[in-house]
């Protein structure tokens, strides 16, 4: 599928845990300051990072952590008072070798580890999720014909299209669009079944944005989407306290 101007790509399929196979580098030099820029424009947890540095610009607690470890908002749970989720930061590294993204997002946990003394633990919880089903008139996706780029969803708001794209793929694209809580494939379709997806829906502001994708589902994909509940990875942060000193 050409890349279309004014298109976003996702390129599904990373893990969490495939970041956190390998024990993480650490940066040679760490300066962290509060961000308190003098006036608008305010930057909200912007990436300035180069392969050998890592430079983020007002970012709280709770948006590092939940960078460094690659979670969904529903995937992080924290325990502590409001500066965590609060109070931005200016957060400056660097490397003694180049390091694509994921790596210095893996390397970020032992930073605010270290800097920022935050104590997680992984657990599993039942939660609130989204249960992907077949519709009751049956699966209207076509069979993928085209496989060079499966896994390689182009969406804007009111359309996502692919051209090779599993359920489970699917059930990523609505995750990202409903956000609040994940989406299980729940159709009973195989993993190797890949499919064509055109979907469009009247797209308006964000909030309603999750509602007209739901809608749009039945008569176009012949997918639905119920809401249940099921067991849900999650971080747990026990503890952090202000940043140590440079």
């Amino acid at each position: 599928m050409a890349k279309l101007p004014g298109w976003i790509a996702l390129w599904l399929g990373v893990s969490a845990a495939s970041l956190g196979a390998q024990p993480a580098r650490e940066f040679e030099t760490v300066s962290i300051k509060p961000y308190a820029p003098p006036g608008p424009p305010f930057e909200a947890c912007n990436d300035h990072s180069g392969p050998v540095q890592l430079n983020l610009v007002g970012c709280t607690l709770k948006a590092l952590v939940r960078m460094a470890y690659k979670l969904k908002d529903y995937q992080l749970q924290m325990k502590g008072p409001q500066w965590m989720g609060n109070d931005p930061y200016v957060i400056q590294a660097r490397a003694t070798q180049p390091a694509g993204r994921p790596e210095r997002m893996q390397m970020l946990q032992p930073l605010l580890a270290q800097r920022f003394q935050v104590k997680v633990h992984w657990e599993t919880r039942d939660a609130p999720v989204y249960l992907l089903k077949v519709a009751g008139h049956g699966l209207k996706l076509k069979p993928a014909d085209k496989v060079d780029h499966c896994g390689e969803v182009f969406f804007r708001p009111g359309t996502v299209k692919a051209d090779c794209a599993t359920v489970d793929d699917i059930g990523e694209i609505l995750e990202s669009i409903l956000t609040e809580h994940p989406v299980i494939n729940d159709t009973g379709i195989g993993k190797d079944q890949r499919y064509q997806i055109d979907l469009e829906y009247t797209a308006a502001d964000d909030a309603s944005n999750g509602a007209a994708v739901v809608a749009a589902l039945p008569e176009q994909v012949g997918l639905m989407v119920k809401a249940g509940k099921a067991a849900v990875k999650m971080l747990v942060v026990d503890s952090a306290q202000r940043p140590s000193g440079n």
